[in-house]
């Protein structure tokens, strides 16, 4: 009930008022074995954190989902989407190297996979990274992919 409240105040664009009840559907949640819902609802707190400003927290909270995500059997594209959020947040928090380790390893299940649109995503991450870097000449390979 506490996710659903939440979601609507995320829709509405009040992330504050959502942070609390996302909060509170997670602390009910946690004490239940690894499951999807567990996985979406700490991607969600971690997606509003991020909007935030609160980017240690969501990094704390992808990390977590990844490691749950990493227990569940064939759940590859679900583990490089954390991944691809992951990097994200690493890169709003200027920590470019590690946001280049989540991408690099995102990558090889979307090419296995062929997810274009999610290679896409990778590349240009990985080019926004490398930017940040300064390693224009990288930057460049990944935008162009």
């Amino acid at each position: 009930m506490n996710h659903g409240i939440g979601l609507v105040y995320q829709f509405m664009g009040d992330r504050d008022r959502a942070l609390p009840y996302f909060e509170q559907a997670m602390a009910q949640i946690a004490k239940l074995p690894d499951s999807s819902q567990v996985i979406s609802s700490s991607l969600m707190l971690a997606n509003i954190c991020a909007s935030i400003g609160e980017l240690d927290r969501a990094i704390e909270l992808e990390k977590n989902a990844l490691a749950r995500q990493e227990k569940i059997p064939d759940n590859g594209a679900a583990a490089s989407v954390t991944l691809l959020s992951l990097g994200g947040s690493y890169i709003r928090k200027a920590d470019a190297d590690n946001a280049i380790a989540c991408f690099q390893s995102a990558l090889p299940y979307m090419e296995k996979v062929g997810d274009y649109d999610k290679l896409l995503m990778i590349y240009s991450s990985l080019g926004m990274a490398y930017c940040q870097k300064t390693d224009f000449k990288n930057a460049i390979v990944y935008h162009e992919k």
